[in-house]
């Protein structure tokens, strides 16, 4: 028998149920790890109140394509909430974060730049280098200006008309 969680709604003691729990005591039906559950709800119900407000008006100047989507986009922080990705969210903000701080002061890491930098550089500059000298080196096969032969009369009677009108 699993022990009821105080972050799962609706849970009875007399159904068996089989869930995952995490390092810190949280199940996967909805508790973000380290935050409580209705510390989100405020920001979720603000995110899809934007995306609906933004759908009204799409609505109302009758842009099926744009509330459907907007409505979509208005549904996705409650399926962020329901799956308990806000923490997610938050750890890869931090872990980024931290990332770029300590990016910043590092010296091997602006080297490593520096030498991405001149590696695309390089393949960039050769690839287009490397097409210019093809194209140069192989000369435009000539354009065989000679007069049709003298057989094919609808040919030359074409060619007269187009000369006549200034085409050559």
């Amino acid at each position: 028998m699993a022990a009821a969680h105080p972050a799962v709604v609706g849970h009875r003691a007399d159904v068996e149920t089989t869930s995952v729990d995490f390092a810190d005591g949280c199940l996967h039906t909805g508790c973000v790890p380290g935050f409580d559950l209705l510390w989100w709800l405020p920001l979720t119900v603000a995110l899809s109140g934007v995306g609906l407000v933004a759908a009204w008006r799409a609505w109302r100047r009758r842009e099926i394509a744009a509330t459907v989507r907007r409505t979509g986009w208005a549904l996705a922080p409650w399926a962020v909430l329901l799956l308990g990705m806000y923490g997610l969210v938050v750890r890869v903000g931090s872990a980024t974060t931290l990332w770029v701080s300590r990016f910043v002061f590092d010296p091997t890491a602006w080297l490593g730049v520096a030498t991405a930098l001149v590696a695309t550089g390089m393949i960039v500059l050769g690839g287009r280098f490397g097409h210019r000298s093809v194209a140069a080196s192989s000369s435009p096969a000539p354009i065989d200006r000679r007069p049709s032969p003298a057989g094919d009369d609808d040919l030359a009677e074409i060619e007269a008309i187009l000369r006549k009108r200034g085409i050559h």
